[in-house]
């Protein structure tokens, strides 16, 4: 079975930062090293999903 896993925007957002804050920099290089890992038998989603109102 493959397992869903949803991620807050900010963590790919870091992948493109301008700013070059030494923090910022770290926290750059920490989202690049994750995105590299091998991620197998699951599913990486950027935002959480939604459900249509009950109303609509």
């Amino acid at each position: 079975m493959i397992k869903a896993y949803y991620i807050e925007t900010s963590i790919p957002s870091y992948y493109y930062e301008t700013r070059t804050d030494t923090r910022i920099k770290a926290m750059q290089e920490w989202t690049k090293q994750w995105w590299d890992l091998p991620k197998q038998d699951c599913l990486i989603r950027i935002a959480l999903p939604t459900r249509k109102p009950h109303n609509s």
